[in-house]
């Protein structure tokens, strides 16, 4: 299918001119535009890894610059909220995988996906398994108890 908007020429120059005209017949110097689309997000780094260099990172940080900033909220309670959050994130990206699986499309990253998934927990955050991560790997810090205390 033409894209119009190239043919539209009330703001070009004459050089922009040309090569809209060489595109249009298929020349050497459009091809470049003509490639397939890449059909996946392009993931760099895969998010499981991003999340265990996370905690590599905090363990590293907590042995050079300890701070202890929960250290003065008792160990009961924090553990507590360590739980629920621990429990609640892995809930979050539990059903994010689940909505993915039940409409039929990749849950990995790096295949392309084969369905827009907008029910769930998907009408309310662009990627709970992303952010289901995040609180667990928050709950996970509440609950041990050596880093930076």
């Amino acid at each position: 299918m033409a894209d119009w908007r190239m043919f539209d020429t009330r703001n070009m120059s004459l050089v922009e001119r040309g090569r809209g005209f060489a595109r249009s017949i298929g020349s050497n110097r459009g091809e470049r535009h003509n490639r397939k689309p890449r059909d996946n997000p392009g993931v760099i780094i895969m998010p499981p890894l991003l999340l265990v260099t996370i905690i590599v990172g905090g363990f590293l940080l907590d042995w050079l610059a300890p701070l202890g900033l929960l250290s003065r909220l008792p160990l009961t309670p924090r553990g507590l909220i360590g739980m629920i959050l621990l429990v609640l994130g892995i809930g979050v990206a539990a059903t994010g995988r689940a909505r993915f699986l039940a409409a039929g499309t990749n849950v990995r990253p790096y295949l392309p996906a084969t369905a827009l998934v907008t029910s769930g927990a998907f009408e309310h955050l662009r990627n709970p398994m992303y952010v289901g991560c995040t609180i667990a790997l928050v709950g996970l810090r509440f609950c041990l108890r050596r880093i930076g205390c």
